[in-house]
C-alpha cells in the first residue's frame, strides 16, 4: 500500500511557463514523459486563473517518493523556480509530516495551509 500524502502546488505565470518548457524538453517517447504527463493531467484538482495565468494542482493520497519520476520532475522544477513564483504543500499520513516550500502566498486560489482545533458542544 505504501505511505501516502496530499500534495498541492500553486504556480504563477512564469512558473507555469517553466513547467511547460521542462515538460517539452523531455523525450516524448520515454516512459518517464508519459508518467509525468499523466501525473500532472490526473491531478485530483486543477484550476487556472485566466487573469493572472497562475495554476494550482492538488493530488490526494499519492505516493510521494523521491525515486518516482513524476516526483523527481516536480522536485527539480521547484529547485529551478524563484521562491515567490510557487507554493508547495505536502501533508503526509503522520501528524507531524508537513512540508511547505516557496512563497507564492498571494496566489489567486487562496491556496495555503490552515490548522485548527475542533471541538463539538456535547449538549447539542
Amino acid at each position: 500500500m505504501g505511505y501516502r500524502s496530499d500534495v498541492g502546488l500553486a504556480l504563477d505565470r512564469s512558473a507555469v511557463m517553466s513547467l511547460h518548457q521542462k515538460l517539452n524538453a523531455l523525450d516524448k517517447n520515454s516512459e518517464a514523459f508519459s508518467v509525468i504527463r499523466d501525473f500532472i493531467s490526473d491531478a485530483s484538482k486543477h484550476y487556472e486563473d485566466s487573469d493572472t495565468g497562475a495554476e494550482v494542482y492538488f493530488w490526494e493520497y499519492v505516493k510521494w517518493y523521491d525515486d518516482f519520476s513524476e516526483v523527481d520532475f516536480i522536485e527539480k522544477l521547484m529547485l529551478y523556480l524563484a521562491d515567490e513564483s510557487y507554493l508547495f504543500i505536502r501533508i503526509g499520513e503522520d501528524i507531524d509530516d508537513l512540508e511547505i516550500r516557496g512563497s507564492f502566498y498571494g496566489n489567486p486560489f487562496e491556496f495555503g495551509l490552515m490548522r485548527s482545533i475542533t471541538l463539538e458542544d456535547p449538549s447539542v
